[in-house]
């Protein structure tokens, strides 16, 4: 039977999936940001337990393995990348040098810079090499306006220098990675990706060797921000850059596409920070040339809007008004309720001590809440300088965060034309279902749908991954098209390269080729092309575009996760207990009765109108009175406004 295991490394919590035939188990645990391998050895080894093996003996009947790391994001966030050595001409230099973003000005003043005419005067290229080593450069990379000059400095670096010493501060050709004639945006790629290369290379590598010391023999796969998996060999550092965030889209889209809407919104709501997303039909809207911290990149990515507020954000007064963010409690010491230090009040905390949270009904009983910590936190920073009870302050941190996110959504979908009624929303993430309702309301949409595993959604959804490799020609002008015969065919060639090297032979390969037009960094797909009509093709588009792009994409499918059936009988709900909780509804502000569902209880297909809690292990449900629920056969939960 097929076994696959998804994980996922998120900033506060390590989430992992196992699925075995149709059935679909969730684990968790800490995040332990010292040493990425701690958190990622526990997941498999909660995987083992699950079926009373040791790790050895059940990695030898895993048939796939697939990762998300937030490593190459938070190099950048925190500025703890590589040493990053540029040898380029003077006035690319200055270019790059005058670019207006914090992260390559931190990057160039954290590495070393050489000017480089060209590679004839060997003396001079193995000197300037030298210069950068001596610098304590990580990595080197040379940019210089074609593949062939980047070659000779390589070349004469082979031969000027001992093997050894050259292959101590790598070099990393600007052509080699991105074939993007744009020589400055494929220099700032290049840069970005030697500096968040070395730490993503060590990790992924160790975590190899932890799976095949227990007896994996497959490759671990890289879940990459652009939809594919990769073997560790073959990922690109910068293609992890909000890989976690970018595998729940996945998993959003195919959410959508079960449920037919047209135009949806994925909303991940994690301990640290929410993350959106628009998905019209079944597409996830994206940017031709991506964005990492204002820079913008070669690669084509997501577009992924984060939005300030999770359960972990940090609640305040500032003069007489409340204010979320931008801290973040993060995984430790975590919210006050979790009662390991923390002494600010959070997003949790509020729920806490709304009632809605409670202790034994979180983390999978790995974190166990201190209700008192939680209300002693919001009573001294909150309700006493506001001048409001506990839970009139808790009630009002929940309101300022879903108005928040409610109303960056509101505004992005304005921006697409799109009509918030006729949206439907896509929540997960351990605190999405919480405060899904709220932030729907403010936005003005009237569905939601909850997938079965909301707090392990990300991990879940890197299932839906098979490896693929994407090969670009781009034209901006009408001579850029000669010689484009001869470029189909290095495409095709690299492409069967790089499947070899993932390990899988011409037979198991699919190729497809399509044309898009790009204009600024907005790319609209003009549909397949046959590789021999394709000249043409691209000629004629470029009247209408910036460029004109032909993509050979190579896709070899993986086992990928589905939406199965499991719940075909109905279920009568009885409440476990009942509380007063105060909700904010469209009349306004109100306190009642609700009754609370132990989620863990309920074996079937139900429904029901709120008020309601319903507390899982690792999420709660919160449905205010102008809301009702319904558990479907898929065990998703499909929430709809009174009034729609």
């Amino acid at each position: 039977m097929e076994t696959t295991i998804d994980i996922d490394t998120g900033g506060t919590f390590t989430d992992g999936t196992v699925r075995r035939g149709d059935e679909v188990w969730t684990l968790k645990t800490s995040t332990t940001p010292h040493d990425l391998t701690v958190c990622f050895s526990d997941i498999i080894e909660q995987a083992a337990a699950l079926f009373e093996e040791e790790p050895r003996e059940l990695l030898t009947t895993v048939d796939c393995i697939r990762y998300s790391t937030t490593i190459g994001t938070n190099a950048v966030i925190e500025r703890e990348g590589a040493n990053v050595g540029v040898l380029t001409p003077r006035t690319s230099l200055g270019q790059l040098e005058s670019y207006d973003a914090s992260l390559v000005d931190d990057i160039l003043e954290q590495g070393a810079q050489r000017e480089l005419a060209s590679a004839s005067d060997s003396r001079q290229t193995a000197k300037r090499y030298n210069d950068l080593a001596e610098e304590l450069s990580d990595n080197i990379v040379v940019g210089m306006d074609s593949l062939e000059s980047e070659r000779a400095i390589q070349d004469v670096l082979l031969d000027e220098q001992p093997q050894h010493y050259l292959g101590s501060v790598p070099l990393h050709l600007t052509h080699e990675l991105t074939s993007d004639p744009d020589d400055q945006r494929r220099l700032r790629t290049t840069l970005v990706d030697s500096y968040l290369h070395p730490s993503l290379g060590e990790f992924l590598y160790r975590a190899e060797d932890f799976l095949r010391d227990h007896g994996y023999d497959n490759p671990l796969l890289v879940f990459c921000n652009d939809g594919a998996s990769t073997r560790v060999a073959k990922t690109t550092a910068l293609q992890t850059y909000n890989s976690g965030p970018s595998a729940g889209i996945q998993g959003a889209a195919e959410m959508a596409t079960l449920y037919d809407a047209s135009d949806a919104v994925a909303l991940d709501i994690g301990g640290t920070s929410a993350d959106v997303a628009l998905i019209r039909d079944g597409a996830v809207a994206r940017d031709e040339f991506g964005e990492v911290e204002g820079v913008e990149v070669s690669f084509p990515m997501r577009k992924l809007f984060p939005v300030s507020g999770g359960g972990g954000t940090v609640a305040k007064v500032v003069g007489d008004d409340l204010e979320l963010g931008p801290e973040s409690a993060g995984a430790n010491p975590g919210p006050a309720c979790y009662g390991l230090g923390g002494r600010r009040p959070t997003v949790t905390d509020a729920d806490v001590v709304s009632g809605i949270m409670t202790p034994g009904f979180f983390a999978g009983d790995e974190v166990s809440l201190d209700a008192d910590r939680a209300r002693s936190v919001i009573e001294e920073h909150i309700a006493e300088p506001l001048g409001l009870t506990p839970e009139e302050a808790a009630l009002e941190i929940r309101n300022r965060l879903e108005g928040q996110i409610g109303s960056f959504i509101r505004e992005k979908l304005s921006s697409r034309d799109i009509a918030p009624a006729e949206a439907t929303l896509v929540v997960y993430g351990g605190a999405g279902p919480t405060h899904a309702c709220g932030v729907a309301r403010n936005a003005g949409i009237e569905r939601i749908v909850v997938p079965s595993y909301p707090s392990v959604f990300s991990a879940h959804s890197v299932g839906f991954s098979d490896v693929v490799h994407d090969y670009h020609f781009r034209a901006a002008e009408q001579n850029d098209l000669d010689g484009l015969s001869d470029e189909v065919g290095r495409l095709r060639q690299r492409a069967r390269r790089d499947m070899e090297g993932e390990g899988f032979g011409a037979d198991e390969v699919e190729l497809s080729w399509h044309v898009s037009g790009v204009t600024g960094t907005e790319a609209t797909d003009l549909g397949a092309v046959d590789p021999a009509e394709a000249e043409s093709e691209l000629a004629a588009r470029l009247d209408d575009y910036d460029q004109a792009v032909l993509t050979l994409t190579a896709t070899a499918q993986l086992p990928t996760n589905t939406f199965t059936p499991r719940l075909s009988t109905t279920t009568e709900l009885e409440p476990a207990s009942e509380s007063d909780i105060a909700w904010q509804t469209a009349d306004g502000q109100a306190t009642a009765s609700t009754p609370v569902f132990d989620y863990r209880e309920i074996e079937g297909q139900a429904s029901a109108a709120g008020p309601a809690v319903l507390r899982d292990t690792s999420t709660t449900y919160a449905i205010p009175p102008d809301w009702r629920f319904e558990i479907n056969e898929y065990g998703h939960m499909v929430i709809t406004a009174e009034d729609s």
